[in-house]
């Protein structure tokens, strides 16, 4: 199972932890895995590229773990940053809905 867990700071969203692989399927490339995967690089390219945010970023494959954290950001793109990683939490969790064996998201 993959479990998400996004965090806080003064309020605000300021970054999320993935733990563990879905196990959706052993046949065949896990989708679940892979549309978890590529929303989370587009979310940390978007906060870094767009929006200039400044993160601390920790991929371990042999855990496997994703973290981050959001550093900094130009004052005028806060609400950008949080938006993006509010949107992010609520795509997980349709996805949870949809396979709730295999995705479990909470929100501090």
């Amino acid at each position: 199972m993959t479990r998400v867990s996004f965090f806080k700071a003064n309020g605000q969203p300021s970054g999320f932890e993935i733990k563990g692989h879905a196990c959706l399927s052993f046949d065949t490339p896990d989708v679940l895995c892979a549309a978890i995967s590529g929303m989370t690089m587009l979310v940390a390219n978007t906060l870094t590229e767009s929006f200039g945010a400044e993160l601390d970023f920790i991929s371990d494959e042999k855990k496997p773990s994703i973290r981050l954290e959001v550093l900094s950001c130009p004052e005028e793109n806060r609400n950008a940053v949080a938006g993006v990683l509010n949107g992010f939490a609520l795509q997980l969790q349709d996805l949870s809905e949809q396979y709730p064996s295999n995705l479990y998201v909470e929100v501090h």
